[in-house]
């Protein structure tokens, strides 16, 4: 049970009767104070053990312990009636300690710290064994006897004296019954008291003594003094070296409806204290320099409240139940607070405390600035443990390390070197230079690491950063989460954008959002999308679902399903496609697989690029070979025809175009050989030719046998012309570098037409020959015919 005690005494007031015979109050005396229970005022029946001590702490026991049960608290106030027996309160000095259980209890007594030192008043019980020679002022007649050696003042009508009257002082010579006094008597030099109460008296000359029981006297001739040396209600012009109070070593009071409203304590340092306020308030013995500027009362709604300083310097400015007890300390006003070291100061609120050196509490309630040069601005329930510690407001917040932080919010812990809660609720930054910025329940536990935001964040490694979010953490030193739910960045400089259950636990890793993504290897990427993995160095999922990067350098950009499982390999987008070869892309479509080095599928469907740089497209085609080209029509399954091979199956046909449309050719469906575009209506300067002159052209061309300079020498030879000569007896200035079947075809159809021609002419030729011969023969034979008759 945590129990706080500020307690005030009563004063109490003992005075004598006749010489002698005078009955004493008694020797107890009423104690008052404040408990509280937990930090609110308590209310019940406690037990309390009161003990006296020689010192503040340590020391030795004063007389028997007083225990008084039960005592009744009611909101924090009690009140307990203590008799110490006789011959205590002697004149020494003497703190009260107080034990407190509740009542009935078997449990230990609490002892309160600190003790309190007893005030002067008590000590008014040592006037019961006062001297009857020191006693002033009126004794009972039937309390005299013996002689008197000091003045005795007899005013009672019936008195009477016998003797000469030598030695009487302060006669009233009114009311003498018999005998004259001569004039003479009247005159000269008087070093006793005269009393003359005429109103006809004239006086002149010096008069000494205090001048007790003179009336209507003229101030401007006293002691010889002028009105200016004395001060008047009208007010006064003060000269140089007045001034108004004591001479001597002893306190001044001033004083409103007979109280005690301002009292000013001179002590041998130079250094008075000034104490305002209620007469209860006080400094303690030995202190210089403090002030009380007011407060407290001795009944404000039935108790007694006190302000007190116990520190040189200190000062209290008002309010009720206050102390300023180290050197320097201040305490400016509110209720029930403490300044407790050299230069804490509460500005004000109730029940705050500054225990640390230059520890500050400005305001609020139940505040604490308990290390040197800690802070707490307001609120309640704040505590400023750490050296220079701040806690700017909100409740419950605890700034526990050097120069931490909490700027407000509730249930707030800065336990961190430099750490910094901004605001929010049950945030904590927990090790040097963490940052909670606001949000809910978030922990910054690693060096430097910082959470803006959001609720159950953790950043845990050094550095580390969560902006905002759910159930995010960034355990990796410089990992950061930039927000998003349950996303986790565990490894150096990883990081996860946003979305939710995505995990970057390689190094330098990254997730930008989605959902449960996983970036598992050092400089690994996942954009986006749901469930992608990239497992690899450097390996990059952008988006879809279900894609898996685990190849260096892999990528798998989108789609659902797909696999970049080899170095730098590539799967675009589409969908259940694999990229398993070393530098291999599948650009997108459907169940394509890309399996060998530098192998690519652009898409389509059930496609396969097996041959190291290998081009499979179209639909269920094989790229098996080696720099093999296949692209297929989806009419069947399609097989590459070998190494460093273009095939294609277009069961439709296909075109080539060379240039504007419609030049080009085309391989017709179920053709073998291409077809060259001949239509009459796509040409235009038609002109006869002379087929023979191209025949004759023709067969001056040299045609050779020869091998192409990247074949073997023991190829088969082919045969044929040079372009060179070709061009140059057919198409001058045109490319000589080759023969187009559409050129050589031309010559070819020309030059059979031409040869034609020839062919012609020799048959007629021939026909007249032979048409010649056989008259030859016909003329021959009649001859012979002729010689034989």
């Amino acid at each position: 049970m945590k129990r706080y005690l500020k307690a005030l005494l009563t004063l109490l007031a003992v005075s004598a009767g006749a010489l002698g015979g005078a009955l004493a109050q008694g020797t107890a005396f009423t104690y008052q104070g404040r408990l509280t229970d937990g930090g609110a005022p308590a209310s019940g029946n406690y037990d309390m053990r009161f003990t006296l001590y020689n010192q503040p702490t340590n020391g030795s026991l004063i007389g028997p312990q007083v225990i008084q049960a039960p005592v009744a608290a009611t909101n924090g106030l009690f009140q307990a009636s203590l008799d110490f027996m006789d011959g205590i309160f002697n004149g020494t000095n003497l703190w009260l300690e107080i034990a407190v259980r509740t009542n009935g209890s078997a449990t230990s007594y609490a002892t309160l710290k600190p003790r309190q030192q007893l005030t002067p008043s008590p000590y008014a019980i040592y006037a019961e064994g006062v001297n009857a020679a020191g006693i002033s002022g009126t004794v009972d007649a039937a309390n005299i006897s013996g002689t008197s050696l000091n003045p005795v003042i007899l005013n009672n009508p019936g008195d009477s004296f016998t003797g000469n009257g030598a030695g009487l002082v302060s006669l009233n010579a009114g009311n003498l019954t018999s005998g004259v006094v001569p004039d003479g008597r009247l005159s000269g030099t008087y070093s006793s008291p005269l009393n003359l109460t005429h109103a006809m008296n004239n006086f002149r000359g010096f008069f000494s003594g205090d001048g007790t029981g003179l009336t209507n006297v003229n101030a401007a001739t006293l002691t010889g003094l002028s009105a200016t040396n004395f001060w008047q209600i009208g007010g006064n012009n003060v000269a140089a070296g007045q001034f108004l109070g004591s001479s001597n070593n002893q306190p001044v009071e001033l004083r409103a409806n007979g109280m005690r409203a301002l009292r000013l304590e001179p002590n041998t340092n130079g250094g008075p204290n000034v104490i305002g306020g209620s007469p209860v308030n006080f400094v303690a013995t030995g202190v210089i320099g403090a002030t009380i500027g007011g407060g407290g009362a001795t009944n404000y709604l039935g108790s007694s409240y006190t302000n007190a300083v116990f520190g040189d310097f200190g000062t209290v400015g008002g309010g009720f139940y206050n102390t300023a007890a180290g050197g320097g300390a201040t305490v400016g006003g509110g209720i029930g607070n403490t300044a407790t070291t050299v230069t804490a100061t509460v500005s004000g609120g109730d029940n705050n405390t500054a225990s640390g050196v230059q520890a500050t509490v400005s305001g609020g309630f139940d505040n604490t600035a308990s290390a040197d040069s800690a802070t707490v601005s307001g609120g309640s329930f704040n505590t400023a443990r750490g050296l220079e510690a701040t806690v700017s407001g909100g409740e419950t917040n605890a700034a526990s390390v050097a120069y931490a932080t909490v700027s407000g919010g509730y249930g707030n812990t800065a336990s961190g070197l430099n750490a910094t809660v901004s605001g929010g609720y049950a945030n904590k930054a927990s090790t040097n230079n963490a940052t909670v910025s606001g949000g809910y329940a978030n922990t910054a536990s690693g060096f430097s690491a910082t959470v803006s935001g959001g609720q159950f964040n953790t950043p845990s490694g050094d550095t580390a950063n969560v902006s905002g979010g759910y159930g995010n953490t960034a355990s990796g030193v410089v990992a950061t989460v930039g927000g998003g739910r349950n996303n986790a960045a565990i490894s150096p400089g990883t990081t996860v954008g946003g979305g939710q259950n995505n995990l970057a636990s390689g190094q330098y890793a990254t997730a930008g959002g989605g959902n449960g993504n996983t970036a598992s290897n050092a400089y690994a990427t996942v954009s986006g999308g749901d469930a992608n993995l990239a497992n690899a160095s450097y390996a990059t999922a952008s988006g879809g679902g279900n894609n898996t990067a685990s190849g260096q350098y892999a990528t798998a950009s989108g789609g659902y399903g797909n696999t970049a499982n080899a170095g730098y390999a590539t799967a675009s987008g589409g969908s259940f496609n694999t990229a398993s070869g070393v530098v291999a892309t599948v650009g997108g479509g459907q169940n394509n697989a890309a399996s060998g080095i530098y192998a690519t599928v652009p898409g389509g469907y059930n496609n396969q690029a097996s041959g190291d740089y290998s081009f499979a497209a179209g639909t269920q085609v094989i790229a098996s070979d080696n720099n093999s080209f296949i692209w297929g029509d989806g009419s069947r399954h399609g097989l590459s025809q070998g190494p460093n091979s273009f095939t294609a199956l277009a069961t439709g046909g296909f075109w080539i175009f060379s240039g504007v449309y419609p030049a080009g050719i085309e391989l017709a469906p179920g053709a073998s050989s291409w077809t060259t575009l001949s239509d009459r209506n796509a040409k235009k300067n038609l002109a006869a030719v002379d087929c023979q002159a191209v025949l004759d052209k023709l067969a001056r061309v040299p045609v050779q046998q020869w091998n192409y300079k990247w074949e073997k020498d023991n190829d088969v030879p082919n045969i044929g012309p040079m372009a060179q000569d070709f061009k140059a007896a057919f198409y001058p200035g045109r490319d000589d570098k080759g023969i187009t079947t559409l050129e050589f075809d031309g010559v070819e159809l020309a030059a059979i037409q031409g040869l034609n021609q020839k062919l012609k002419a020799s048959d007629a030729e021939i026909q007249e020959l032979r048409q010649s011969i056989s008259e030859l023969k016909q003329l021959v034979s009649q001859l012979a015919q002729g010689e034989a008759r």
